[in-house]
């Protein structure tokens, strides 16, 4: 716990808190209060990796959160049956995709991600901008304009 802790804001539901008592994690988490939208960037962008989860039974939306995610330019460790969500963070080179119930998986992708940390937390910001900008703001923006305009003939 003195060298890597779980971040969590907005807390923990009594089920999930349970858990994490029963697994001996409680040690490694830090309980925040939800944040103000707009401290969401910088302490997002203040994390050595992003957690996340994206529920079984949501396979067919992509969460807002995940551009956010982008937007900050950490790593990401999605927990995610979305195939759509698991292709857009690996095709970006933003994190990997493990299945929820993949403990050796799940554990593996969070030492994997350690290594990297240690070895390339240097990496260059305006490197990671570019490999998230295919889903940035402007160019999302953008794809929509160029469909409204081939609907109504612009």
């Amino acid at each position: 716990p003195s060298e890597a802790r779980l971040q969590v804001a907005g807390g923990l539901s009594d089920d999930h808190q349970s858990l994490a008592d029963r697994y001996g994690l409680k040690e490694y988490l830090y309980l925040t209060p939800p944040i103000p939208f707009r401290d969401c960037l910088p302490t997002l962008q203040a994390a050595s990796a992003l957690i996340l989860v994206i529920e079984p039974e949501c396979f067919m939306q992509i969460p807002g959160k995940l551009y956010d995610y982008f937007a900050a330019a950490r790593p990401i460790i999605a927990l995610s049956a979305n195939q759509e969500a698991n292709r857009m963070i690996t095709e970006v080179g933003m994190g990997v995709a493990v299945d929820h119930l993949d403990f050796n998986a799940i554990a593996q992708s969070f030492s994997d991600c350690y290594d990297r940390w240690r070895e390339d937390d240097q990496q260059d910001a305006e490197q990671r901008a570019l490999q998230v900008e295919p889903y940035s703001a402007r160019t999302q923006a953008g794809k929509i304009a160029d469909i409204y305009n081939a609907v109504c003939g612009g």
